[in-house]
């Protein structure tokens, strides 16, 4: 009786073992298991949020779980970026991220979160910035506009204190010599509603929101090294004679500091196939922004090097009347 007993104990221990092993019962979880948050710290309808929603469509096929995204464009920005620098890193709460422009907030604002602390995970696109008026502006090229700036103070929109394009136009002031107030808005969308509607004379702009709107608008200059075949006829600044530095925005998708390296990867490769996948490619390419592929760890030294450009700069953001 005794060894029938111990056979059974036997068995009841390797078939514990079996289910230990799969996870069962000890609380593991495969992942993922649930749904995946991907945190967009700016308001619904930009540049950002539309680029990280076409993402994020493929990269939910890829993960076969539900991705959701959320706006969170609380305290300039601030808020969205903490909650997942602060968060576990559990691989379910991510972030849109955006160069140079998170470089920028924490280094001019001196922000409670070290964005090149995060995971990268992959880069997915790249925005060039542009100087646009209404398409019914008097201002016909940019010499028309820099000429009127110096006659009168105009008005500039900006999608944002803090922006790329805050810096472009700083960087116009110091560069070119223009006269003109910053008229902040709430992302993209308003400061272009705000062009449209007769509220400010130009707006500093991403070529995303710029394509969407490209039949009521004229751009004007463009900060890219060379022209864009986006934007064919749109001269580069260097061009016009203007030595203003190159200034593109990059966006990818990170997570948490210290995201496990098993949860990375699964992460990482599922980013890899939905930006190489055609569609993507053709979706985003017709929105307006350049379709990238970044690896984290490129993507991770593209975004050191933004530090460099805003380092260089950042006195602009304070304005001295």
């Amino acid at each position: 009786m005794k060894k029938r007993n111990g056979f059974v104990l036997l068995g009841l221990l390797v078939v514990l073992g079996v289910f230990m092993a799969a996870g069962v019962g000890s609380g593991a979880e495969k992942f993922p298991s649930r749904e995946i948050v991907v945190v967009v710290p700016f308001t619904a309808g930009g540049p950002q949020d539309l680029g990280a929603r076409i993402a994020t469509e493929f990269f939910q096929k890829e993960m076969k779980v539900p991705v959701i995204v959320e706006n969170r464009p609380e305290a300039g920005s601030v808020k969205g970026i903490l909650d997942v620098y602060k968060a576990k890193p559990d691989g379910y709460l991510l972030l849109s991220t955006l160069f140079p422009r998170y470089a920028q907030t924490e280094i001019v604002y001196n922000t409670p979160y070290k964005i090149l602390e995060m995971t990268y995970l992959a880069a997915f696109n790249q925005s060039d910035q542009l100087v646009v008026v209404n398409s019914a502006s008097p201002y016909k090229t940019f010499k028309d506009l820099v000429d009127a700036s110096k006659k009168k103070s105009l008005n500039c929109g900006l999608p944002g204190m803090g922006s790329l394009a805050h810096l472009q136009a700083m960087v116009l002031k110091k560069k070119v010599g223009m006269d003109f107030e910053i008229v902040p808005f709430k992302g993209g969308a308003p400061n272009m509603m705000a062009l449209l509607g007769g509220n400010v004379d130009f707006i500093c702009i991403d070529d995303l929101t710029t394509s969407l709107q490209k039949d009521k608008v004229r751009s004007l200059g463009i900060s890219s090294g060379k022209r864009s075949p986006k934007f064919p006829t749109v001269p580069t600044f260097k061009e016009l004679g203007f030595d203003m530095p190159v200034m593109n925005s990059l966006q990818g998708i990170t997570g948490p500091p210290n995201l496990p390296e098993d949860i990375r990867k699964v992460l990482s490769d599922a980013m890899e196939r939905a930006i190489k996948n055609p569609e993507f490619i053709k979706k985003t390419d017709t929105l307006g922004p350049t379709p990238v592929y970044m690896a984290g760890p490129e993507f991770k030294a593209a975004g050191t090097a933004s530090y460099k450009l805003v380092d260089e700069y950042k006195e602009l953001f304070v304005e001295k009347k």
